[in-house]
């Protein structure tokens, strides 16, 4: 297996499972947001849905199942006694154990299924789905990355628009979420709905979060003290693209995309972490860090290296409490499959 293989199958879907699911506040705030826009457009879809009809869902990239509690609750309260099936999918090396502990002793009467797929590939029966939806998973690319990164970056967003490494990650971005949508509309029947959160960037194509100016000042470091190889620098980044609401929406609006969804309602907003959580203490938000990027670090780095690392994140935040602050962008939106 290649590298960037192994680091999208590694990373999609083996976000440290326990710590990730402990930490993760951000997470589940978003999931609770996400899960108004489901409650609200699941009505309309048992609205028209026969009794006996079972209820069929699909949560894609559900990773250790953290930010599926909340979605889920409200599929259950909506559907009362209905029967429900939920397809939970994420990559073959997901943490299907961890996943499983977290759901199914939560919600006993739900028949859960499990497919390990990417979800850039076809999941269901043509016009099976009634619901489908998604938590901060659409940011993460299909088959690892498209190239390294120069410099210091960690992320793509972090180059500039004019950098053709940028170019050709915003592009395997495009090219993602384009096949997603069109996966999704022969698997979602007509009137059913994909509803997604989606991890975005400011409209001018930054990340917003606070954490990526450390630790892109941590990588620079290494570089800078000849910690690791030009080599090495070049192969470490986290193999996700936050799209703009330019990039998320323009491809809804194209012909080809409006004669399959419409978009019933979205929005767009910087999540208020520092308001809600108390993100001062440098270690958990390490630890929540560690959660989603350890497992790409070790691809490039050695545990010696992957240590020296989180120590200058460290050293760098130092007793700033506003260092390692998670404030992303957010996209919700909600469409709806036309006839």
């Amino acid at each position: 297996m290649n590298p960037d293989s192994q680091r999208a199958m590694t990373n999609a879907n083996t976000l440290s499972m326990v710590d990730y699911n402990q930490n993760s506040e951000v997470q589940a705030f978003a999931a609770s947001k996400l899960s108004e826009l489901i409650k609200k457009f699941a009505a309309k879809i048992l609205v028209n849905l026969p009794l006996n009809e079972t209820l069929n869902i699909c949560e894609y990239g559900c990773a250790t199942g953290g930010s599926s509690i909340a979605p889920i609750r409200a599929i259950e309260e909506l559907a009362s006694k209905r029967k429900i099936i939920i397809t939970m999918n994420d990559l073959p090396m997901n943490d299907w154990k961890t996943l499983k502990t977290t759901i199914e002793a939560k919600f006993p009467n739900i028949d859960f299924k499990y497919l390990a797929k990417s979800m850039y590939s076809p999941l269901a029966k043509e016009s099976s789905i009634h619901l489908g939806y998604s938590c901060f998973a659409q940011h993460w690319l299909d088959n690892g990355a498209p190239t390294g990164l120069p410099g210091d970056a960690l992320w793509a967003n972090q180059l500039p628009m004019n950098c053709l490494e940028r170019q050709s990650w915003e592009i395997a971005s495009r090219d993602n979420w384009r096949k997603k949508l069109l996966l999704r509309a022969d698997e979602i029947k007509p009137g059913g709905r994909l509803i997604i959160h989606i991890h975005s960037s400011l409209n001018c194509g930054n990340l917003s979060e606070k954490f990526a100016v450390t630790l892109q000042k941590a990588k620079s470091r290494m570089i800078a003290l000849k910690e690791i190889s030009p080599e090495q620098a070049t192969d470490l980044y986290i193999p996700q693209y936050c799209k703009s609401p330019a990039e998320i929406f323009s491809p809804l609006c194209t012909s080809e995309m409006s004669l399959l969804w419409q978009m019933e309602e979205a929005h767009y907003q910087q999540l208020p972490c520092d308001e809600l959580f108390d993100q001062s203490k440098i270690q958990k938000q390490i630890g929540f860090l560690k959660g989603f990027m350890d497992s790409t670090l070790r691809i490039s780095l050695n545990q010696i290296q992957v240590k020296t690392f989180w120590d200058h994140v460290s050293q760098l935040a130092g007793n700033d409490s506003t260092a390692l602050t998670s404030n992303g962008m957010s996209t919700f939106l909600s469409l709806k499959r036309l006839e």
